[in-house]
């Protein structure tokens, strides 16, 4: 089951993060694909840096101007404890995209 907590406090950093990266318009799209709820938060700034979408949260990145660099490696835990999955990408057309893919019977 998917905890309210967990879920608000991860959706609030990655929110917070796309808010650092673009002063532009962030897009999210809810939906549903196979089974899982599907959340995307699409920021318009400079996109993922390679480092980032190599170790996509798997460990903490030095602290920064915007944070103290742990901020990706406890939300990817914290989707990862409640049986999702957290996908980070730079689409085509520009920007940095977050994707939580959540399982609702998990």
């Amino acid at each position: 089951e998917c905890a309210p907590a967990q879920i608000n406090q991860v959706l609030l950093n990655l929110l917070n993060n796309a808010a650092s990266a673009s002063a532009a318009t962030i897009d999210i799209h809810l939906g549903w694909r196979d089974g899982q709820i599907v959340i995307d938060i699409h920021d318009h700034g400079p996109g993922f840096p390679p480092a980032v979408l190599k170790q996509g949260g798997q460990t903490a990145f030095p602290p920064h101007e915007h944070g103290s660099g742990i901020g990706l490696l406890l939300t990817r835990s914290a989707i990862e404890q409640i049986g999702g999955r957290l996908l980070l990408l730079n689409p085509p057309d520009g920007g940095a995209l977050a994707r939580l893919e959540l399982n609702p019977r998990a």
